[in-house]
């Protein structure tokens, strides 16, 4: 399946997703390119500071796991 249409069909449910996810995503379609973005870009700590990496890192495994829980029903029912 193309990439574009896989990207489209998950754009038509962005505003699902995102209240799935609990926040805004970057959403990319890049023409030029095989493939597209949809990302959460963390910028709540500053990675200068070791002290922060615990923090961010927690932050990015939630991401991670709302992001999954977002787009798997989405993504169970692309058609070719």
């Amino acid at each position: 399946m193309d990439n574009k249409k896989i990207f489209d069909d998950l754009l038509k449910h962005r505003q699902e997703i995102e209240k799935e996810f609990g926040d805004s995503l970057e959403w990319q379609r890049l023409e030029n390119k095989s493939v597209s973005i949809i990302r959460k870009i963390y910028t709540s700590a500053n990675l200068n500071d070791p002290y922060n990496w615990d923090k961010l890192q927690n932050e990015m495994i939630d991401g991670m796991v709302n992001f999954h829980k977002a787009l798997k029903k989405y993504i169970n029912n692309i058609k070719d």
